[in-house]
């Protein structure tokens, strides 16, 4: 169950950090 969760906590985060990239290219291409 802990490993379970510590590979979901992982993909959380990738996930989260490729929407603030997103996120950032968006507020780039509106300036």
């Amino acid at each position: 169950m802990k490993t379970l969760k510590i590979g979901d906590n992982k993909l959380l985060c990738i996930d989260l950090d490729l929407i603030n990239i997103k996120t950032i290219h968006h507020y780039i291409q509106n300036e």
